[in-house]
């Protein structure tokens, strides 16, 4: 049968990405002054969503929740897309980052970047982060996540 050409004679976009929902898991650890390395794990749920022209996955607006060993939280955004040719995470940025210490009421905001590879058997994606404090509370952290398409 025959592909589609697509809009304008366009050549048919590659079909190595599948939409959906995805799931897993990210850890790490965070560094804040004063305080020892703490490791950060959560959960990633998201609906990643094909572009119009069949190119890229959409991540958008993906709010990433996690904790530390001692309570401590950690919320941040992340956006980014696959390019289904490259098989690629391009642009992976987290925002808004906000890792709230419980015992002091502190909260240390962060910004970061993610870099990740998909692949298609099972079609999943895996790939790293890492994070730099916007004030002078945290010195850094990085890790690790993998998701993979459930639905």
């Amino acid at each position: 049968m025959p592909r589609n050409p697509g809009p304008a004679g366009a050549p048919s976009p590659p079909q190595n990405c599948k939409p959906g929902v995805y799931a897993g898991t990210f850890s790490g650890s965070l560094q804040a002054v004063g305080l020892p390395v703490s490791t950060v794990t959560g959960a990633i749920n998201a609906n990643l969503t094909m572009d119009l022209l069949g190119l890229y996955l959409n991540v958008r607006d993906l709010m990433v929740v996690g904790s530390d060993e001692s309570g401590n939280t950690l919320t941040v955004t992340v956006s980014g897309n696959i390019n289904c040719t490259t098989l690629e995470l391009e642009d992976g940025l987290l925002e808004n980052g906000n890792y709230y210490q419980v015992a002091t009421g502190t909260a240390i905001q962060f910004v970061g970047f993610a870099a990740g590879t998909y692949r298609m058997s099972p079609y999943s994606i895996n790939g790293t982060w890492s994070v730099e404090a916007q004030n002078s509370f945290l010195l850094g952290g990085d890790g690790g996540f993998s998701l993979v398409l459930v639905d």
